[in-house]
This record gives C-alpha cells, structure tokens and sequence, in this order.
C-alpha cells in the first residue's frame, strides 16, 4: 500500500476504537515503554497526541515517566516544519496549537543532542521501521538532527503491515514499535 492509502485505512481504523479499549491500550503500551527502557535513558521525548486523531494516549506514560525519575521532553511546531524540544513537568502551562494539541509555554527548550529516547507518533508502521505519519516530515527532520545513538521508538495500536510501497530517502526509520500486545524490533542501523 501506498502512504495516502495507509493514512486513510489506519485513521479510520484508530478512530473506531472504543474509548475504553482506547484507554486500556494506552495503558498497557505506557507500562511496556517504561519497562523496556534502560536506568541510563534520562531524557525522553514523548509526543502530545492528538485526540481527534485517536492517538495514543501519552499522559499516563509521561507521569510513570515523571515518577521513575526520567526527564520528560515534548515537541513545539515552528515555522518551516520544525520542532523544538521542552521540558515537560507537572506544572508546565500549556496552550493549545492549530492542530488541538497542547504545547508548552515558556523557554525550557532542550536540545535534540541531549535526548536519549524518542517516541514517535505514527499511523502504521512497516516490518522495516518505516512509519507513515500524516505527511508533513515534522519527526523525519527531527530525528536527521538528533545524535546517531538515539533510540526511535514508535507506539500504536496494530501490528505491522507487510511493507510501505512509497517510501523517501528521506524517511527515517524506527528501532522499536510498541503495541499493547508487543514489542517489535527492527534492524535500521
């Protein structure tokens, strides 16, 4: 399949999930995440998600991340497609963005250099690593910045499709993906 094809079957898919189910997954990925990572990963990015998007759920993730002493980052769009990075904690003011999301408020920006985990938010992804978002490039170009090491990790709700039939030089791919069921890995480096 092709990504424009992916984005419309999964967004549908994603959005006919029952709330309940929506939030017991949500669940179960933010609990695999915190024990699949290491005691040296301090710095992690995690995305706000979109909730008209049924998105995975990242709240709860963020406070188990927050109590096991992790330091949690998340994303602010720029202009020209960018993302900057900021220090989430419990008292960070928020303001709501073009697209619904919630973004910080104030200068607590990180650089990408200090990051150790990413999670990326995604469509589907392949048996590759490669993901569909929604098009715009915004983690492709985040993740061209951050330092080699770093782990790409993706989180959703349905396993890997067989491949993506469109796929750009410029496409990043992940290392992990966790679902509420697995963890898949995968060779990208």
């Amino acid at each position: 399949m092709r990504k424009k094809e992916i984005r419309i079957h999964f967004l549908e898919k994603r959005k006919a999930i029952s709330p309940a189910k929506h939030t017991q997954w949500s669940q179960q990925i933010a609990a695999s995440v915190l024990e699949g990572l290491m005691s040296d990963q301090k710095w992690i990015h995690v995305f706000l998600p979109m909730a008209s998007k049924a998105e995975v759920a990242t709240q709860e993730l963020m406070a188990s991340l927050w109590r096991a002493g992790k330091k949690v980052v998340v994303p602010k769009v720029q202009p020209k497609v960018q993302l900057s990075h900021h220090l989430w904690t419990p008292t960070t003011p928020t303001v709501i963005n073009q697209w619904g999301i919630a973004e910080p408020v104030g200068d607590k920006t990180i650089s990408a250099e200090q990051l150790d985990v990413v999670l990326v938010p995604l469509l589907a992804i392949d048996q590759d690593g490669q993901r569909v978002g929604y098009g715009k490039g915004f983690y492709d170009r985040f993740l061209a910045s951050c330092r080699p090491d770093i782990v790409r990790m993706g989180i959703g709700f349905f396993p890997p499709i067989a491949a993506i039939a469109d796929i750009q030089r410029t496409d990043i791919p992940l290392d992990s993906y966790t679902t509420q069921e697995k963890t898949y890995f995968f060779k990208t480096r």
